[in-house]
């Protein structure tokens, strides 16, 4: 019921958190969020080629063998093409609808959280526990869709398990909360965990949701972005063609949303 009032709103312009909305800069996390390039990087898309169900990451995962997808639903055709690149899937979700099997699939219905449960478990113990029963170290690819408690998740993941995340992709929910006390301290604090490590390579809006306007800003609902391990020594260059051509709509049936222009190209981000 609330999807549908939240939805009616949208339609009307309105965003309820603009009732609460607290006074942030933004100009300084759109500018740490604007997708950067450097030599060589090439972007794929993996998963469904034409709606939902695909994700744009870069050409390095294939180096990538372990792959970590809290919150699975019904779409898994990123983590079926991954598992038939020969990648160990291990794949969360208590609601887990997947139809399609694979021999690379490992499946625990339970929710990820910050706490443990007989419905939850902590993505550190549930790394721990994959990696202990299938007696392997190594790299990840993180996938996180899981309805807004990715904040919290990202939050408690211990920073010997974080550090061993090469690609990590996030959809981030609710994000005009970041208007909204305590939200926007949670909110902030997720987005600077991922950024000390991390650099953007993709940002996508989800078109199932909408955009705000506060003020001279546009404030994504729902988007997905790719982050990418930082290399030290690599000079990174602002991406400046949006949309990008591997970009399709989550829904086939509403225009896509494309990344605002505030976000990497206005006097903001100079």
């Amino acid at each position: 019921m609330k999807y549908f009032f939240q939805n009616l709103l949208w339609k009307m312009g309105f965003d309820m958190s603009k009732i609460y909305h607290n006074e942030v800069n933004l100009n300084s996390l759109k500018k740490q969020l604007w997708p950067v390039t450097y030599d060589g990087l090439k972007l794929v898309r993996v998963g469904n080629q034409q709606k939902d169900g695909g994700y744009i990451v870069p050409e390095s995962h294939k180096d990538i063998k372990l792959v970590f997808s809290p919150g699975t639903g019904e779409v898994d055709d990123f983590e079926l093409e991954l598992a038939q690149n020969n990648c160990k899937i291990f794949m969360a979700d208590k609601n887990n609808i997947t139809k399609k099997k694979h021999t690379n699939f490992n499946i625990i219905k339970k929710f990820i959280k910050s706490y443990n449960s007989k419905d939850t478990i902590t993505f550190n113990d549930w790394y721990k526990d994959s990696i202990k029963n299938n007696n392997i170290n190594d790299d990840l690819l993180v996938q996180i869709d899981i309805e807004g408690d990715e904040y919290e998740v990202i939050l408690s993941i211990k920073p010997s398990i974080f550090k061993k995340i090469k690609i990590l992709i996030v959809e981030f929910h609710y994000f005009t909360r970041i208007l909204q006390p305590p939200f926007n301290k949670i909110i902030n604090s997720t987005m600077q965990k991922i950024l000390n490590d991390f650099v953007p390579v993709h940002n996508h809006i989800n078109n199932n949701s909408s955009i705000m306007k506060y003020g001279s800003s546009s404030i994504p609902h729902c988007f997905e972005i790719t982050f990418l391990r930082k290399e030290l020594n690599r000079e990174y260059f602002y991406q400046k063609n949006f949309p990008s051509s591997l970009d399709r709509p989550n829904l086939l049936n509403k225009k896509d949303l494309h990344l605002p222009d505030d976000w990497y190209n206005s006097k903001n981000n100079e």
